[in-house]
């Protein structure tokens, strides 16, 4: 009961203030009604919007318009202001000469207020100042106290402008909202009607960065189509004539690119409220107007709880109380409940806040439902297509820990060439004088920028040593470069290793990262976070490694939801924004001809020196927590398909090939078909593949590949290094390797 007597104390509060400026603006009215008489119906709509706006308690509206109403009037004045069905006699009554009566009814099509508002300018002269005002006062209260009375429960059903009903289903509504026809959208732009930005951002910082942040998530939402119905749609200031978005022209990319510029709320309340705009102009000539669709696109009652006022439980200051309901259905649930009672049941995680630097939005991370909604679609989108028992996914997943542990279907042959595979070759050692080529080989970074020295060191969140880490688990708090306890990397660890790296540049002569770049939020990740923890960690390669070669890995932690990797063919649900941000980064050391790969399912081919091919697999195709293999978990991708193309190729050639993946194969986090049928593989180019390199483990270790048939002769060898994040007890760890150099006949 606390938070809705909350809300209903500010409700009021703020009703009455607003009740007075309105009292106050109906007087300034009929003075302007007495030199421009045609402003009387612009006024009534201007009035009714704010009131609506504002929201003002229903009790409180009508006794004060009742107020105005009961105004002393003589017996003929009142009598006739009640007539109903009797336009004419009522004018006439009041004082206009009937020919005139019916000339104003005729030329306004029978409207009457239309005709009063023609016969008081014909006739002002005729009136005492006094009477006049005296009479359009009345005029004004009464017709607006009838409007609201009848539409109050209801008018948000309506577009504001144009009063016809939304088309939103199901959508409660508890402010007014402009609709998306075009004329309306221009309308509100030219008239300004309803909240102003300024006082918006003045009064409420923390909820216009709750609002920003759900049209950000929803921008980089895989179901940003169908979140974003109706689009953004607002006038381009540069061309006061055209739409810069609309329903009709969905340019995703431009909103992205807007909301990317988009400043702090922090920041937007130091401007001058005169200066607002030409502020905002200054990061993008759209911010405004996005900023100003985005403020009026809410159309819930949303107020920052002050601190006495919040759940502890929920181990966050950044909480929100938000009522959608509109009046009436309000009054029908309330009787309702007094008749049966009411039960609240509630769903959610504990919440935090953390700032998207690359955006300069504050993300409120209460709002992480937003993200379980995209794995609740993937999820849902699954099981409406799966042909399996609940035993056999479990078995698919779980392996051994379930009911059905083996599943026929589960299991799958690749198709190898039908080229003999060439007599085994057994490796050669280097003469001492050979040339070498050092390799410096990183991995599972997990850039943590909410790391905060001093923070809670153990909490009993997933991720801890950020501000928001709640309930700490012992008094240990987090030091400056780290800490064991589920805590990951640091921003000043990366740049010291970086610096550290650069230092030693001429130690090694390319680089290996083979993938996971974000840190462990997993549940309060976006397709925008993702994108710029990518784009941050190669501003460091380019700003500490300029020269040095490039070569990485796709890691399970760049996607978003963690782990889902939708083979292609699936409707609406892809890979694609993580790709082309792949593409984006990795075109500085890959030639263009091997990018089309990466595009399609985020592995490449690339052959750095002569006789020597690095081959990248994006194996998050055989991760058993991607959930999307359940639907088929047949080569997804056509991944392994590829790579024997690539190695029969590479073979062909005489070259020799490492691999890079981030998931080393034969793991638990591997699906057992498609280690096998890599392991397959690997045995049969054995030649040909010399060194493999993994990640994700974060432990120090190599495994050996033995031959398929009596599984005695080393075919193949796997190396995974330890991770860079300290976050699984480990110490931030690098590996350089030394290996056969470049020159003929090299073994490599």
């Amino acid at each position: 009961m606390q938070y809705h007597d909350f809300v209903e104390r500010d409700k009021r509060k703020h009703g009455k203030e607003w009740l007075n400026i309105i009292n106050i603006m109906m007087k300034a009215a009929v003075k302007v009604l007495v030199v421009k008489m045609n402003m009387m119906e612009l006024v009534l709509e201007g009035i009714t919007d704010m009131v609506l706006h504002i929201n003002i308690p229903t009790d409180i509206l009508e006794s004060s318009l009742r107020d105005l109403s009961n105004l002393k009037v003589s017996k003929a004045v009142s009598k006739y202001i009640n007539i109903k069905n009797a336009d004419i006699l009522h004018l006439v009554e009041m004082g206009f000469p009937e020919s005139k009566v019916i000339k104003a009814l005729k030329a306004t099509d029978g409207i009457k207020e239309d005709a009063v508002i023609i016969l008081l300018h014909d006739q002002k002269d005729h009136f005492e100042l006094d009477n006049y005002l005296y009479i359009v006062w009345i005029f004004i209260s009464k017709q607006l106290y009838q409007y609201l009375n009848q539409r109050l429960l209801t008018l948000n059903d309506y577009c504001p402008i144009c009063d016809s009903p939304h088309d939103l289903d199901r959508m409660a509504m508890l402010k007014p909202y402009i609709c998306h026809r075009e004329l309306c959208i221009f309308s509100f732009t030219t008239l300004g009607l309803m909240s102003d930005v300024a006082d918006s951002v003045t009064s409420s910082p923390k909820v216009i960065d709750l609002l920003i942040h759900l049209t950000n998530c929803a921008a980089f939402s895989q179901r940003h189509d169908i979140i974003l119905t109706p689009f953004p749609a607002f006038v381009d200031p540069a061309k006061p004539t055209e739409l810069a978005m609309h329903e009709k022209c969905k340019d995703i990319g431009l909103l992205r690119a807007v909301l990317a510029h988009m400043p702090h709320a922090a920041d937007m309340v130091k401007y001058e409220r005169k200066n607002m705009q030409a502020e905002l102009a200054k990061h993008d000539s759209l911010c405004f107007p996005l900023l100003r669709w985005i403020i009026r696109s809410n159309r819930s009652y949303i107020v920052a709880l002050p601190e006495h006022q919040q759940i502890n439980l929920m181990g966050t200051k950044h909480q929100f109380l938000m009522r959608s309901m509109p009046p009436l259905e309000e009054r029908n649930f309330m009787a309702k409940r007094a008749i049966h009672g009411s039960t609240f049941a509630f769903q959610g995680v504990a919440c935090e806040g953390d700032e998207c630097i690359d955006h300069g939005v504050t993300r409120l991370s209460m709002l992480t439902f937003a993200r379980a909604i995209l794995l609740e679609d993937q999820i849902i989108f699954i099981f409406n297509h799966l042909v399996l028992s609940p035993d056999e996914v479990c078995g698919l997943i779980l392996g051994a820990g379930c009911a059905t542990p083996y599943f026929p279907g589960h299991d799958w042959t690749i198709k190898l060439p039908d080229s003999p595979k060439p007599p085994p070759r057994a490796p050669t050692v280097p003469k001492p004088d050979a040339p070498t080529v050092r390799v410096l080989h990183l991995t599972d970074i997990h850039l943590d920028p909410q790391y905060e020295q001093g923070s809670k060191a153990a909490c009993n969140d997933p991720l801890c040593c950020r501000a928001s880490s709640q309930t700490a688990l012992t008094s240990k708090m987090a030091g400056k470069y780290g800490d064991y306890d589920h805590c990951d990397c640091p921003v000043a660890t990366a740049n010291d290793l970086f610096k550290h790296l650069r230092s030693i540049h001429d130690q090694y002569d390319y680089i290996l990262f083979t993938g996971d770049i974000p840190a462990h939020d997993i549940w309060n990740q976006t397709m925008a976070d993702q994108m710029a923890s990518i784009r941050r960690l190669d501003r460091m390669f380019r700003e500490f490694l300029p020269d040095k070669p490039i070569f990485q890995a796709v890691g399970n932690h760049e996607s978003v939801p963690c782990n889902s990797f939708p083979p292609p063919g699936i409707p609406n649900q892809n890979s694609t924004w993580l790709f082309d941000t792949l593409v984006d980064v990795w075109r500085r050391w890959l030639p263009a001809e091997q990018l089309h790969t990466v595009a399609t399912c985020g592995s490449y081919s690339h052959s750095p020196y002569p006789g020597f091919r690095l081959i990248s697999v994006n194996n998050n195709y055989c991760n058993t927590l991607n959930f999307w293999l359940i639907l088929n978990a047949t080569d997804p991708c056509g991944t392994l398909q590829w790579l024997i193309q690539e190695l029969q190729t590479a073979e062909d050639k005489s070259e020799k090939v490492h691999l890079l993946l981030h998931i080393p194969t034969g793991s638990s986090d591997c699906m057992k078909a498609w280690s096998w049928n890599f392991y397959k593989i690997v045995n049969r180019y054995e030649n040909t593949i010399v060194n493999q390199f993994y990640g994700h483990e974060h432990r120090d270790y190599f495994q050996i590949f033995l031959d398929d048939t009596y599984f005695t002769r080393p075919t193949g060898v796997g190396f995974a290094a330890p991770s860079v994040t300290p976050y699984s007890a480990t110490n931030p760890t690098f590996r350089i390797y030394t290996i056969d150099g470049n020159y003929k006949d090299s073994s490599w």
